[in-house]
């Protein structure tokens, strides 16, 4: 039977560190009017933006720009559920979106601008800004209240709102909603301690690193359980506790992204590939 490739941990981390500095300098989608009449972007673009609302309210925002045009969905962090926005970009580097329930009334709008510089100077001093942050205030029709926003770009990929995994996915009933669902169960798996769950959904054989000893190999389900806290060790959980189960980072290879330092991945095999775990 033929067996699955391990790769070497070095090479992931090296793969890792290159797609991570990649994109850290991606610039947003721009919609014409920001860009003198270019749009960087097409509507098959989805740029993600992280942020909050009200300072405290943990979001992550999807958006596509046609010209001045967007559409999009964000959830909140604690919910995990997509609400649907739709807006448009201003000449004046301002914005709209409205926000939509699920009976397509307008609930709630954001309204507010692309600065030209980062009020919490991410990007440094002196560096003129495009689309890489939104600012402004989140107001919700009824009852009314307003509360401020801040939303910073994380990534943008290529795909649809509707199904922004498809490219990844080798079998047809994976969607956008069941790898997701993966994802979550993973990570409540872990945080939990439910250890034959994470086995479960774990993709063999994959290659662990052991500090002093260096790389070897867990070939299947058995093993990893055998060394399942050195694996999955206090650092990797507390690590995972910032990982977003949703909207997630996918790359040119078809691997979507869970973790925030690049680890674990999910693959088209729907299984969740501890590449160089601890």
């Amino acid at each position: 039977m033929k067996r699955s490739p391990v790769i070497p941990g070095w090479l992931v981390m090296l793969l890792l560190i290159s797609m991570v500095a990649h994109a850290g300098q991606i610039f947003a989608a721009c919609p014409k009017s920001l860009k003198g009449g270019t749009s960087w972007f097409d509507s098959s673009t989805l740029v993600t933006y992280d942020g909050n609302i009200g300072h405290v309210l943990a979001v992550r925002l999807t958006l596509t720009f046609n010209n001045d045009s967007l559409s999009g969905k964000y959830f909140y962090v604690k919910t995990l559920r997509d609400i649907r926005v739709k807006g448009a970009v201003l000449g004046d580097r301002s914005f709209t979106l409205e926000e939509y329930d699920k009976n397509g009334l307008v609930v709630a709008r954001f309204k507010g601008t692309f600065p030209e510089e980062d009020p919490k100077a991410s990007y440094g001093e002196g560096n003129k800004l495009q689309c890489e942050v939104m600012i402004g205030v989140w107001e919700q029709i009824s009852p009314k209240r307003s509360f401020p926003f801040y939303l910073k770009l994380n990534y943008a990929i290529s795909g649809t709102l509707d199904d922004r995994y498809a490219s990844a996915m080798a079998k047809p009933n994976n969607d956008e909603a069941s790898i997701e669902r993966l994802a979550q169960r993973f990570l409540t798996a872990v945080h939990t301690n439910d250890r034959k769950q994470v086995a479960a959904v774990v993709h063999y054989p994959f290659s662990a690193y052991r500090p002093g000893k260096g790389p070897y190999v867990i070939k299947n389900r058995k093993e990893f359980l055998a060394n399942y806290d050195e694996i999955i060790s206090e650092q990797y959980k507390e690590d995972l506790k910032r990982a977003i189960p949703k909207h997630m980072f996918m790359d040119k290879h078809n691997f979507i992204m869970l973790g925030e330092r690049g680890f674990p991945w999910i693959g088209s095999d729907s299984k969740i590939w501890l590449f160089g775990a601890n």
